[in-house]
């Protein structure tokens, strides 16, 4: 399988005024500045992507 990833860079606003939407696939969401990822529990799929993008 594989998955298309897609960065997009939203400058004009602040994370508390995008509407974010919870579907059947997402129970739950919380925005992160990029030095706290090493310190999160993420999925292997996530380690491999930010690792690849020198994110951790």
């Amino acid at each position: 399988m594989n998955f298309v990833v897609y960065k997009v860079l939203i400058d004009n606003k602040n994370a508390n005024e995008i509407e974010v939407s919870l579907d059947d696939d997402l129970e739950e969401y919380a925005w992160q500045d990029l030095e706290n990822l090493k310190s999160l529990k993420l999925t292997p799929p996530s380690v491999e992507l930010f690792t690849k993008l020198g994110y951790i």
